[in-house]
């Protein structure tokens, strides 16, 4: 995985953009995951949450052996020097955290209400797989502390954004974009257990 490309953002809060992230097997093993998401759908029951357990699958100890790639990736995103350097990117403290991984399917008509993270998540990542030709102004909005739509990061392929949770970390996807078939890779780091401890 490849963290070395980036750039910074400072407003309205502190956003690193990455760029080719994945490697081409990675990628495919996420496609892969996607095609089983796409299955469970229904995309009647969008009401601006992510609450369906059926639009997202997490990686855990169990399923990973199914996904090499992935696993090289989770190994990576857990190593003592890749954690240091996302602290200092952060400058925070990922002491007693673990990493969450997980693949998202986003379909038709499907909006995301402009929110902040629980205050359990130390860090979030989402990187865009795009490699469908889905529109480019399909990236995560971001808001103001007044709540004003002030940037969408672009749904490039192989790209992400990261940023450290907070009370202004204001996020989320207006209703009324042309979605399709929006495929996203969401990575944390969380206070509370999971089968990746740092």
């Amino acid at each position: 995985m490849n963290l070395q490309q980036y750039d910074l953002n400072r407003k309205p809060y502190l956003i690193y953009n990455f760029y080719n992230c994945f490697n081409r097997d990675t990628i495919y093993e996420i496609n892969h995951i996607v095609s089983e998401l796409d299955k469970n759908i229904d995309s009647k029951n969008y009401n601006g949450e992510r609450v369906n357990g059926n639009l997202r699958y997490f990686i855990d100890k169990n399923t990973v052996k199914n996904y090499p790639s992935i696993e090289k990736c989770i190994k990576f995103l857990i190593r003592k020097d890749t954690v240091k350097d996302i602290e200092n990117l952060g400058n925070i403290s990922l002491e007693n955290c673990y990493l969450r991984f997980e693949v998202i399917l986003d379909k038709e008509n499907f909006w995301l209400e402009k929110h902040v993270d629980i205050p359990e998540k130390k860090m979030s990542f989402l990187l865009f797989i795009n490699d469908n030709g889905e529109d480019i102004n399909n990236g995560t909005d971001i808001y103001n502390q007044d709540l004003r739509l002030v940037n969408t990061i672009p749904f490039i392929h192989n790209s992400g954004y990261m940023f450290f949770p907070s009370k202004i970390s204001w996020h989320g996807l207006e209703k009324g974009k042309n979605i399709r078939y929006r495929k996203v890779v969401l990575i944390n780091y969380v206070t509370f257990e999971t089968d990746w401890k740092l």
